[in-house]
């Protein structure tokens, strides 16, 4: 997904409760590449889950997704985008 902007599209992510958690960083990934986040957490399954979640994981994670910068942005397209086209582009002259 990093060749294309997900600008405009909307990803529901369920089941993204805990910071560490496959759903968060599926949620930040998605954020990061342009995509509206709607995610889900139920904080009872994961209480009684030996990982367990702290009260105000899921507000983090939102807190998170809300503060991506440009900055942010820049260093993914730097490393995701431009050095796939870089190294495409050394291979094509080869």
């Amino acid at each position: 997904m990093s060749e294309k902007s997900l600008k405009n599209k909307t990803a529901l992510i369920t089941g993204a409760s805990r910071l560490q958690g496959i759903g968060a960083a599926i949620a930040r990934k998605l954020a990061t590449d342009g995509a509206d986040i709607y995610f889900t957490y139920y904080l009872d399954y994961d209480r009684r889950m030996p990982w367990g979640v702290e009260e105000n994981e899921p507000d983090k994670l939102q807190q998170t997704i809300q503060n991506i910068e440009a900055e942010e942005l820049d260093k993914h397209y730097q490393i995701n985008l431009r050095a796939t086209l870089l190294l495409s582009s050394y291979f094509a002259r080869s």
